[in-house]
């Protein structure tokens, strides 16, 4: 995995991962201090380390986007995700952008071994990140089923980075098809000029989202899962067919989804 050092990246105390709040039991934690990522927590984006779906050039990265390893590095001890807008190419085909990914997951068949981290219910999730700023950017933290299939999905957080103001949140379950609740909301200004921390708590009864440990939204859905999910953080580029749009030529290339530390932690109050 590639290392880069650089002053771009300021390394100062950002919300630090204490948590107010009793009754949690931290069980995964990283706060991105070793000198490459952990391949003891998470895969990089580029390992063809799942059946199904390959991840790197599938819809989820956009149809003119594919997932690298190389835009996977550890700056000044924090993760750093790049979008870049660099032509690409695997098994013959080019792609005009790329973009990072980190994920818990592992081969979903025949080896369950080899999944970094499972969470379920009852987990409250906390990431202290920072997002880029400009059309066709999206950086993402999301639950996915460890069976495999989809939905049920968890979207932690989720942004549209033509306006870094709003923070999206969403569940998508399957009733008779595929169905979603969600929110957004712009309370907290640009979020691109600082970090924040982007929460969950997820229980078998409730899914309440936070920013800054105040909570911005709850669903008690009768479809909440109870099944394991792995996660994921990603940064993405759009395109003219695929949410959330392209670039344009104020885009600017490379951008950065910078993550500070990972706490998943039991809900035992």
């Amino acid at each position: 995995m590639p290392v880069v050092r650089s002053a771009r990246v300021l390394r100062t105390p950002v919300l630090r991962p204490e948590h107010p709040a009793t009754g949690l039991t931290p069980f995964f934690f990283d706060d991105f201090s070793s000198p490459t990522l952990d391949d003891t927590k998470w895969w990089a984006s580029g390992r063809p380390y799942k059946t199904g779906p390959d991840w790197m050039d599938s819809s989820y990265a956009g149809d003119d986007c594919r997932f690298l390893d190389s835009n996977v590095t550890i700056e000044d001890s924090r993760l750093v995700l790049a979008c870049r807008n660099v032509p690409n190419v695997r098994a013959g085909v080019t792609k005009g952008f790329s973009g990072g990914m980190v994920t818990t997951a592992g081969l979903l068949a025949g080896a369950p071994d080899s999944f970094r981290q499972r969470f379920a219910p009852p987990v409250r999730l906390d990431v202290s990140a920072k997002i880029p700023s400009g059309r066709g950017l999206w950086p993402v933290i999301w639950f996915m089923p460890v069976r495999n299939g989809w939905p049920p999905e968890i979207d932690v957080a989720e942004f549209l980075c033509q306006d870094p103001s709003k923070n999206y949140t969403t569940f998508h379950y399957d009733d008779g098809g595929h169905r979603q609740i969600n929110w957004r909301t712009s309370s907290f200004g640009d979020l691109s000029q600082a970090f924040h921390v982007y929460s969950v708590e997820w229980r078998e009864e409730s899914i309440k989202w936070f920013i800054d440990y105040a909570k911005v939204f709850e669903t008690t859905s009768s479809f909440i899962p109870t099944e394991e999910m792995y996660l994921m953080l990603t940064c993405m580029v759009g395109h003219a067919t695929t949410y959330p749009g392209p670039p344009d030529e104020n885009t600017p290339f490379p951008s950065y989804f910078t993550v500070d530390w990972v706490r998943a932690s039991t809900i035992s109050a």
